[in-house]
């Protein structure tokens, strides 16, 4: 069954990192699926715009598609509303079996997002 791989871009009042969450090989990789960022604070847009930037920079030099998703409709897929960090985790730990931290939860989650919703065009049920 080919792999998506869930990307969510962080940014915590300083460093700045990218967590993803995927049990994809490279040549199984149908596509990668983003959190939009968003923040109210200037510091943190100057952080996570060029992450954005940078994620979609490498897939397309690594040619895969990409797509954003915002981050309501991945607490809806997950959990059917508005959903707080521990809703998400405990919606991650029902459906995989594994407790995931918060931005690991997340990734996941735009993962499986393009996977249930047929995202990149690839039937995988």
């Amino acid at each position: 069954m080919p792999r998506h791989f869930g990307l969510k871009a962080t940014s915590v009042a300083g460093p700045s990192a990218f967590t993803g969450a995927s049990s994809a090989t490279p040549d199984r990789t149908i596509g990668v699926c983003i959190e939009e960022p968003f923040s109210a604070q200037f510091s943190s847009v100057k952080a996570l715009f060029p992450m954005l930037g940078a994620a979609i920079l490498a897939c397309e030099l690594a040619g895969l598609p990409h797509s954003t998703v915002h981050l309501s409709k991945l607490k809806i897929h997950a959990t059917g509303g508005n959903a707080k960090k521990p809703d998400m985790q405990a919606a991650a730990k029902e459906r995989w079996g594994k407790d995931l931290g918060e931005d690991e939860a997340d990734a996941a989650w735009a993962g499986a997002y393009a996977l249930d919703s047929d995202l990149f065009g690839v039937e995988t049920r």
